[in-house]
């Protein structure tokens, strides 16, 4: 059994996805599925029950008419997400609360074996990967550990993070682009008329995984990875975009956003317990790249990783933006894909959970509604409560 306080923390950065899934396994995080599922309904299924179940990452070892297996749950508990990045879970937030001198730039380097297989003939999204249909009312299969590269010409801004990717045919997706820095990205593309490229890597280790969705808006995402790792991002020129992928990727594909045209994407059960649909821009893949025996990881919507990730990764905001404003804050705890915070302060004067609420409500933009709560027996303590979205 994987106890994090027996190892040496530092030693323990994973610059490749399954480096970190054989550790898992190594050490009893890891569960592996042995019959074979199929990828509508079946695949998801064994993982959200076996994650529930048991609370360890889920390997399905042979996905029906596919030569290799899928995971997830990776990043499910505290524990093995401090693991992850080499922190144990009492420490993982502070691990998490970086700063600018923090950063490590990122690496460009000639080769990685993403690119042992390339494919640009007869792009065959169905044929290629196991994408998964995981509920009865999603209108196709969706990638949901994608993570998009794309970056803006007149700026030169490079940014990734993680975005829902309907697979609408064999070699189109929508996208649902929902973060400040990528909608801004695409906007700046459709106002001058342009196809934007991107990238979308599947598979990447895990420090560049929780980069790609650390709430850090026009930020160096790559130098991110490179803190959490604890060295450089390597990565690679892509095949047929302009962009840098990452090296040690199970997967990219490569393609551009057809400028002009927004078609209807989902419905797609998503993360919040609701089936969501929008007008969204279309993408085309122009090539794939891939390892030799990959494997193809998936978030499983309205599950504990979700919340795991989105809780420990939006906290070290609230604290570097608001603790610093208000030291009598004691406690702070999200319960992002349920919708709401608790921060719990030791008041100085009477009305400062009051300026709390306006402070979070003015600087925190997914926050919209504050309540205040006295706890009984504790009058100097206050809960102020927060709902998101």
């Amino acid at each position: 059994m994987c106890d994090a306080a027996n190892f040496n923390m530092d030693s323990m950065k994973f610059n490749d996805l399954k480096l970190f899934v054989d550790f898992l396994e190594e050490h009893g995080e890891l569960i592996r599925v042995e019959e074979p599922l199929d990828s509508k309904f079946e695949v998801s299924a064994a993982i959200r029950h076996g994650a529930k179940m048991t609370d360890k990452a889920i390997l399905v070892e042979k996905v029906k008419g596919y030569g290799f297996p899928v995971v997830g749950n990776l990043l499910g508990t505290k524990k093995r997400l401090g693991l992850a990045i080499g922190a144990t879970e009492e420490d993982v937030v502070s691990r998490l609360l970086i700063k600018e001198e923090d950063l490590i730039p990122s690496k460009t380097v000639d080769k990685g074996p993403v690119k042992d297989i390339i494919i640009r003939n007869d792009i065959d999204l169905f044929k290629t990967l196991p994408v998964l249909t995981y509920h009865e009312g999603d209108v196709s299969p969706y990638i949901t550990q994608g993570v998009v590269f794309m970056k803006d010409r007149e700026s030169g801004l490079e940014t990734m993070g993680v975005h829902r990717l309907q697979v609408k045919s064999k070699n189109r997706l929508g996208g649902f682009f929902t973060g400040k820095t990528s909608s801004e990205v695409i906007r700046n593309a459709e106002k001058r008329g342009e196809a934007l490229e991107i990238a979308i890597a599947i598979g990447v280790d895990p420090s560049t995984l929780l980069a790609s969705v650390f709430w850090a808006p026009f930020s160096d995402k790559f130098g991110i990875a490179g803190a959490f790792r604890g060295s450089p991002l390597e990565l690679v020129q892509a095949e047929t975009v302009d962009l840098k992928i990452p090296a040690n990727a199970m997967f990219v594909l490569e393609g551009k956003i057809i400028p002009g045209l927004k078609e209807t994407e989902g419905p797609f059960g998503e993360s919040n317990g609701y089936y969501v649909t929008a007008q969204n821009p279309v993408i085309e893949i122009a090539a794939i790249t891939h390892r030799k025996n990959p494997i193809y990881p998936v978030f499983i919507p309205w599950d504990r990783e979700d919340g795991t990730i989105l809780d420990l990764l939006v906290t070290p905001y609230i604290h570097k933006n608001i603790k610093s404003v208000f030291p009598s804050i004691a406690n702070i705890k999200l319960f992002f894909t349920a919708g709401f915070a608790v921060i719990q302060i030791r008041k100085r004067y009477e009305s400062e959970p009051r300026e709390l609420i306006y402070f979070i409500l003015s600087t925190v933009p997914f926050i919209k509604i504050g309540r205040i709560a006295h706890l009984c027996g504790c009058p100097q303590y206050v809960v102020v409560g927060l709902l998101f979205f």
